[in-house]
């Protein structure tokens, strides 16, 4: 996908405004699910949800959460999440595997032949700090932003990295401190690889769950102390 032009970066800001204002207690439930601030987390990453559809093409999405991926705070495209509770969202079992089951219909939902961007791009220009931290997906940059106040960005994908390296390793490589925090699973092991090849002060931050579970499960304590804080 191409850079959004100026019709469609005002259809998508017009929507991500109306859907801002339908979080509801639906989106707000949901949030809280996550171990995250709504009151927070919210309106930094202008999280909504589509209860009555702005456009057409967003029938489709009725009842989903909206997660806008951000260009200096205006849209560049909009991402759907499914936060049905019969899905069991925000549900794990006594061992922490998610319950979560989306039967046949995706748990994500985007525009279809649309390139997926980093996620929380803003936060290289912030001049508070010097250190940055890499994760993957859209959440957990979400929740280390949330709980601990951190500049961090979202990979869409272990296989995302090495096809914009180019670019994106540019983006943050110039940063003291860079640290990955590893999925536990082989296609974070093969993100962090990709990463490190292109950041070689890429510092490695280990958990047993994904950030964002990590918060949910044990709090905001586990998360500074996998930093050695």
């Amino acid at each position: 996908m191409d850079w959004p032009d100026k019709e469609r970066r005002k259809s998508l800001a017009d929507a991500c405004l109306r859907y801002q204002e339908q979080l509801g207690e639906a989106g707000e439930t949901y949030l809280r699910g996550r171990a995250l601030n709504p009151l927070e987390a919210a309106p930094t990453f202008r999280i909504g949800r589509v209860a009555d559809p702005v456009r057409p093409e967003d029938r489709q999405y009725t009842g989903r959460l909206v997660i806008p991926v951000l260009k200096a705070g205006q849209p560049v495209q909009l991402l759907f999440r499914c936060i049905r509770p019969e899905c069991k969202v925000n549900q794990f079992d006594d061992e922490g595997n998610s319950l979560e089951d989306h039967g046949e219909h995706p748990k994500v939902l985007g525009p279809r032949g649309e390139r997926r961007w980093l996620f929380n791009t803003d936060c290289l220009s912030d001049p508070s700090s010097d250190e940055l931290d890499i994760v993957e997906g859209e959440w957990d940059p979400i929740a280390l932003t949330d709980a601990l106040g951190l500049l961090a960005i979202g990979v869409p994908g272990a296989k995302r990295w090495k096809p914009s390296r180019t670019v994106w390793r540019r983006l943050v490589r110039d940063f003291r401190v860079v640290r990955f925090w590893k999925d536990p699973d082989e296609a974070g092991d093969e993100l962090f690889k990709q990463i490190k090849n292109d950041v070689p002060h890429l510092r490695l931050i280990e958990t047993q769950w994904d950030v964002n579970k990590t918060l949910q499960r044990e709090g905001a304590g586990a998360l500074v102390e996998a930093m050695g804080l």
